[in-house]
């Protein structure tokens, strides 16, 4: 549960810092730029709060909105592995991260995105996949 106050502190830090502007993002894209020398946050989730188990996966911007395509440059990606059945797997271009089966908590990883395509996997059920796109 700490850890889960701490994902969720950390969001709406991001969230807060990156409001203001009249112009509201598209769904699924992430704010187009942190502040200078600061990585944009994304939230990977594995299982859910109410079923660790769940045979889901979700990667999500500071709004919660699930990312479906963000711009390139540096982010930190909190992953709360909620599960012991499964784990988050992040593969694209220069990244391969991964959360590991039965270790749950929460990891964050530093990455560059660049252009190219990206999808987060549960290894051991690969039916359990999200792709997003880097622009």
């Amino acid at each position: 549960m700490k850890t889960w106050t701490v994902a969720v502190a950390i969001a709406l830090t991001t969230m807060t810092a990156s409001c203001g502007g009249d112009e509201a993002e598209p769904a699924g894209q992430a704010a187009a730029s942190a502040p200078a020398g600061e990585a944009q946050v994304l939230t990977g989730t594995v299982g859910t709060e109410d079923d660790p188990d769940a045979f889901e996966i979700t990667l999500t911007d500071a709004s919660g909105q699930q990312v479906t395509e963000v711009p390139a440059g540096d982010y930190s990606i909190v992953v709360e592995d909620l599960s012991e059945i499964h784990n988050f797997h992040l593969e694209g271009e220069d990244v391969d991260e991964t959360t590991t089966v039965p270790q749950t908590g929460e990891t964050t990883w530093d990455v560059s995105l660049t252009a190219g395509d990206y999808t987060a996997i549960c290894d051991p059920h690969p039916g359990m996949k999200l792709e997003f796109t880097v622009t």
